[in-house]
């Protein structure tokens, strides 16, 4: 009878041969391959906690409230060794680099070799710790790494292959996703909708003919898997002296790849714009107050900013697009920049 020994690096088996000392009797054959498939086993899930990966390819939180929110989930399992294994539905832990800020249900996992799909759809999910959820949100808006932390996931593992009764795991997982990096901004257009009202928000003193009501639309590009909606927010666009050229207002919703946003608001035109340069400031957010929080850590340049300035009658420069920095590319083995072979 020859029984399977299973390598230390996942997808390998090789073969060996019982000993001279094995018992070769029928009830010393079925112990010995007993053993065989427990030593498999084992290693199949030494794969699945050690070299296995989880990957987040779409994450989605909306519905946010004070106290909860709705996550949607695309994602994908790798490396979890050469033998289809299952792993039972769990409730796992989600933990920024502060700690957990709330708990998910992951759905049965099929892992063979080629990967296993994990795809969770409006899941609610119960607030814990609202700090450490802004220590999630924030980086992953802000900087070009965001990391999540999955613990404590209680499962049972079973390989119907080598039919060995299913055993209790901790499954727990560090995740590092693309992050924003901003995000970037850029106005795409600007439609002035007439003169404000005397109970708009611009100080009263502020003279009615300098403000102008308009509605503008921004694109913003998202390289991150994660997408978030704040709801109704509030911004500012501000000159690098902090002086407020716009208030404006509307519905934030994160999209992955790049999207549009339409804002209304109101323009003091007598604050300038040096150098036609600006930023938009987050100021607050309606719904929860944690959002509230996360908004006001916003503050990006904005890109194109002259067609604002050209919509309102003002003075601009317009950034042509033979002005703007080309980088040449290669074809057939030679180098093309700024009209001309190289």
């Amino acid at each position: 009878m020859t029984g399977f020994r299973v390598s230390e690096r996942p997808g390998r088996r090789e073969l060996s041969e019982p000993s001279s000392t094995t018992d070769l009797s029928f009830q010393g054959i079925i112990q010995y391959n007993a053993r065989q498939m427990d030593a498999a086993f084992q290693r199949v899930v030494n794969a699945i906690l050690k070299f296995s990966k989880l990957e987040i390819d779409y994450i989605r939180i909306s519905n946010v409230t004070d106290d909860s929110f709705l996550v949607s989930l695309e994602a994908h399992t790798s490396n979890t060794g050469p033998a289809k294994a299952m792993l039972s539905p769990m409730t796992i832990e989600l933990h920024s680099v502060a700690g957990c800020f709330g708990k998910m249900t992951l759905p049965e996992i099929v892992a063979v070799p080629s990967g296993a799909p994990i795809v969770v759809k409006n899941q609610i999910v119960q607030i814990t710790d609202k700090t450490a959820l802004q220590f999630f949100v924030v980086p992953a808006i802000k900087r070009n790494i965001a990391k999540l932390s999955l613990k404590n996931g209680q499962t049972s593992v079973s390989v119907p292959a080598l039919g060995v009764a299913p055993r209790s795991i901790c499954y727990e997982r560090d995740i590092r996703m693309q992050g924003m990096e901003g995000p970037q901004v850029a106005i795409k257009s600007v439609t002035v909708t007439g003169q404000p009202s005397t109970s708009l928000s611009l100080s009263s003193s502020t003279n009615n003919l300098a403000r102008t009501n308009i509605a503008v639309t921004l694109h913003v590009k998202n390289p991150s898997p994660i997408e978030i909606s704040f709801g109704i927010c509030e911004f500012e666009i501000q000159n690098s002296d902090k002086e407020v050229f716009a208030e404006l207002k509307g519905h934030l919703d994160i999209r992955c790849d790049h999207f549009n946003a339409t804002f209304q608001g109101i323009v003091d035109k007598r604050v300038a714009l040096q150098d036609g340069k600006a930023r938009l400031v987050g100021r607050r957010c309606v719904g929860a107050g944690w959002c509230d929080e996360t908004i006001k850590g916003i503050d990006i340049p904005i890109s194109d900013i002259w067609k604002l300035l050209k919509a309102l009658g003002l003075e601009y420069e317009e950034l042509k697009e033979e002005e703007e920095e080309q980088k040449p590319f290669r074809w057939r083995g030679k180098w093309w920049k700024k009209g001309t072979w190289i």
